[in-house]
């Protein structure tokens, strides 16, 4: 049970800040910044870190395992399930279902997911610093 918490939490901290990056990017990325592909990357991979940043992080913060499971792999678990699903989804379907995930294209794919983890470790890590 206490890994449902962090996880329904965390699937709506996604959902809520995916909307509001794409919403963000929309406003402000230029038609030109969205056409040329690592511009287009660099955009997807900052909006993408913070948004798995504050996933992970607010799960972590809900995260409150009961006594006698407070594992490194269990905080994981409920803590960054949702960005690695999200990471999959992302992976799955830019490079096997979509098919347009070739060469740079891939490359671009593989870099902004990889940036997007990353976030999502930091954000997982800080609170578990802070975390008496």
């Amino acid at each position: 049970m206490d890994l449902v918490k962090p996880w329904v939490i965390g699937l709506i901290v996604y959902v809520v800040t995916t909307v509001l990056g794409i919403r963000i990017m929309l406003e402000y990325a230029t038609l030109d910044q969205m056409e040329d592909l690592w511009t287009a990357v660099t955009w997807q991979a900052s909006v993408s870190f913070v948004v798995y940043f504050l996933t992970a992080m607010m799960a972590a913060i809900v995260h409150r395992p009961s006594k006698g499971r407070r594992s490194t792999g269990r905080s994981a678990l409920a803590c960054m399930a949702v960005p690695v699903a999200g990471t999959l989804i992302y992976l799955i379907d830019g490079s096997v279902v979509s098919g347009t995930a070739r060469g740079a294209a891939l490359s671009g794919l593989l870099s902004w997911n990889a940036a997007a983890l990353a976030g999502a470790i930091l954000g997982w890590q800080l609170v578990r610093t802070m975390r008496p």
